[in-house]
């Protein structure tokens, strides 16, 4: 039996003041993937090797899952780990942020690489207060 998926959530989504576009938590873009894959909380659990209460937590958004678990849970609903965080105000914090996401999400996925490393090199390249 497909366990249905909690929708009490997905009306009462904080909003963040500042931000241009409504705070979509990751867990409801989640639950929104999986229902879509027809998956189920035990089907996810068994696939990241946790328990079935450890994802209906993340997927009602009581916890977070760690970066790398969220890498695996985009990868395992077949979408980015940016797609999924890119509306949530818990990873995403001004509109900078989501900018840089969302270009980043619209680059070709052979030069997504290169870009990262160009921010770095940027940010690298600023001095710091201690450099003075």
């Amino acid at each position: 039996m497909l366990y249905s998926f909690p929708r009490r959530n997905a009306l009462q989504m904080p909003h963040t003041s500042g931000m241009s576009t409504p705070n979509v938590p990751w867990y409801i873009k989640a639950r929104r993937r999986a229902t879509e894959l027809d998956l189920s909380y035990q089907a996810m659990a068994d696939r990241l090797g946790v328990k079935k209460p450890t994802v209906g937590h993340w997927m009602i958004g009581r916890h977070y899952p760690s970066l790398p678990m969220l890498e695996k849970i985009a990868a395992m609903l077949e979408t980015s780990s940016a797609e999924l965080i890119s509306e949530d105000s818990h990873f995403i914090r001004n509109e900078i942020e989501m900018d840089a996401v969302k270009v980043l999400r619209e680059t070709p996925a052979e030069y997504q690489a290169q870009a990262v490393a160009m921010l770095r090199a940027f940010k690298n390249s600023i001095p710091s207060a201690t450099d003075d």
